[in-house]
């Protein structure tokens, strides 16, 4: 694993990097691209763990932070989405420079997920995986406020600054959230697309029909899991779905 700085100086992004571990048939370039807030806590491991068995398989993997979270310059309360959606691209061209094959292949679990499915520039002619996405922005920030505690956090807030489940954010980047949208969303560009569920949900689903009229090869696969990611009472432990990362790889592969 290499931690590295990429990006513009003036909004420096943190990743690391996974270099190929071992040989594949055809080895690829993933970005894996996280959620947000106690979620991306609970599924560090998971991401962890993903890289290094796509590492293993002989993959370029890079897991990274976007502007304004993790161990990346800047605070979330000056982000906004144009700004994560682009930090998918920088991401992407990063992993590239440093002797990832062209072929690219781009995970997004719950927001992460959304963020993907709309980083149309990227995703165009790759492969995706949406892991339990967040397909409603509204109905997730509703979720996850009625789970830890409100839409104003206990210090910090003023009228530029809002929160999401307890964590602080802009109000541009609370607004992009709330009205992201994938129930309408056209996504003509993806080749490949693996849509993974721990649970059935029929928004997902029908975005996996929507991804194949736009004339995507999609697979749809329901894993269950332990726990789900938003479980309050499992808050600041980790969640590590082995079959699900199983399936990611295998999928990437392409034996899925």
């Amino acid at each position: 694993m290499n931690p590295l700085f990429f990006g513009a100086t003036s909004r420096q992004l943190f990743g690391i990097h996974h270099p190929p571990l071992g040989r594949s048939a055809r080895p690829r370039s993933v970005v894996l691209c996280p959620t947000l807030g106690q979620e991306h806590i609970r599924a560090h491991r998971a991401y962890r763990q993903l890289a290094i068995q796509l590492a293993r398989q002989g993959h370029h993997v890079l897991r990274f932070d976007y502007y304004g979270t993790g161990d990346s310059a800047g605070f979330a309360q000056d982000a906004t989405m144009e700004d994560w959606l682009a930090d998918i691209g920088t991401a992407a061209e990063e992993l590239q420079d440093m002797g990832g094959p062209k072929d690219l292949v781009l995970v997004g679990l719950r927001f992460g997920g959304a963020l993907v499915a709309q980083a149309q520039k990227v995703a165009d002619g790759r492969d995706v995986v949406l892991w339990d996405p967040v397909v409603r922005g509204k109905a997730y920030v509703d979720e996850l406020n009625a789970i830890i505690g409100g839409t104003a956090p206990a210090s910090g807030a003023t009228e530029e600054v809002v929160g999401i489940g307890g964590v602080h954010v802009s109000r541009a980047l609370h607004a992009g959230i709330t009205a992201s949208d994938l129930t309408s969303l056209r996504m003509r560009g993806v080749r490949r697309a693996l849509v993974l569920l721990s649970r059935a949900d029929p928004d997902s689903e029908r975005l996996a029909n929507s991804l194949r009229q736009d004339g995507a090869d999609v697979t749809l696969r329901t894993v269950p899991m332990a726990s789900s990611w938003d479980d309050a009472d499992a808050f600041g432990g980790v969640l590590l779905p082995q079959e699900s990362i199983r399936a990611i790889v295998s999928f990437i592969e392409g034996s899925s």
